[in-house]
């Protein structure tokens, strides 16, 4: 299917979406642009009525984490600091259970992927122990925003690990 006159001009007046969208997930633009056009171009194609804006960014984000998932499960590291290599085999000498801490930090980041920034930045404010009315005040966010981040945080959270629901 084609775009029409109409969809093309609507398509180009909300062009910028794109590149909030992978701004707002800290994207590389080189890496996943030509991934996520094509998510946008499909809701474009598909309907442009109601909240659109929403739709493509659950379009985009659906295809940005396939993408990512194709490639992430490939790379390993051993340290999260690029200037700091450890070989397995010095890993696996050491005395203290880095293998453990390790597969632990691999789950989180997996675990953190699901979530948007905001989400991202509401949790680790959360595990450092503020307290919402706290993290309303650091986020510039109203109670209200911040009650509908936690929320999404819940839903993601029980859909992801049954067990939190």
């Amino acid at each position: 299917m084609s775009l029409t006159e109409e969809k093309s001009a609507f398509a180009a007046a909300n062009h910028g979406l794109v590149y909030s969208f992978l701004k707002e997930r800290e994207l590389p633009e080189d890496e996943y642009y030509d991934t996520v056009i094509f998510a946008f171009l499909d809701c474009v194609i598909k309907n442009t009525d109601g909240d659109f804006k929403a739709r493509a960014y659950a379009a985009m984000a659906k295809a940005a984490d396939d993408f990512s998932a194709e490639w992430e499960p490939h790379t390993v590291s051993l340290s999260d600091t690029p200037d700091f290599i450890r070989t397995v085999e010095e890993t696996l000498a050491d005395g203290r259970d880095n293998i453990s801490e390790l597969l632990e930090s691999i789950r989180m980041k997996q675990l953190l992927a699901f979530f948007e920034k905001n989400e991202r930045e509401t949790v680790a404010l959360l595990l450092e122990g503020f307290t919402p009315a706290e993290i309303s005040f650091r986020l510039k966010k109203s109670c209200t925003e911040l009650e509908g981040i936690m929320n999404n945080i819940r839903a993601k959270a029980a859909a992801i690990l049954p067990a939190a629901a």
